[in-house]
């Protein structure tokens, strides 16, 4: 099970692409944010407003990573790569914790430097300081 876990993280982290789209709408929502909500919104402390957009990103990377994690279990039924595993002396539980664990990996890491990368934007414009 351990290598297939590892098979499907380096598969999802190899892919660039899927990388990139996971990866575009966080980046979508904060120029969105920046450039137009941002202003338009009488948040009432920096608090409230960064609180708010944080949330949201979080919720859309571990969202958008597991989506694009998943990918894989798609990918490996359509190029019949799934049957070469049921076939191998590999338990089909251990097969499917494997697909389910990867995204879940995958998400908890996207979503962990997503909320240090924004720690930091917070920090360098010295609004406040997370607790």
């Amino acid at each position: 099970m351990i290598t297939l876990l590892k098979r499907n993280m380096k598969l999802y982290f190899r892919d660039k692409a899927a990388l990139f789209f996971s990866v575009l709408s966080i980046l979508i929502i904060v120029l969105l944010f920046l450039l137009f909500l941002g202003q338009m919104v009488d948040w009432g402390t920096a608090e409230i407003r960064d609180g708010w957009l944080m949330a949201g990103l979080l919720a859309t990377a571990a969202i958008t990573t597991s989506i694009g994690a998943f990918d894989i279990v798609i990918s490996d039924k359509l190029n019949k790569t799934a049957k070469g595993f049921y076939a191998s002396p590999v338990k089909r539980s251990h097969i499917t914790a494997a697909y389910i664990l990867s995204p879940f990996i995958a998400g908890v890491l996207m979503t962990t430097l997503t909320a240090i990368g924004f720690g930091i934007y917070i920090v360098a414009t010295g609004e406040f300081c997370l607790t």
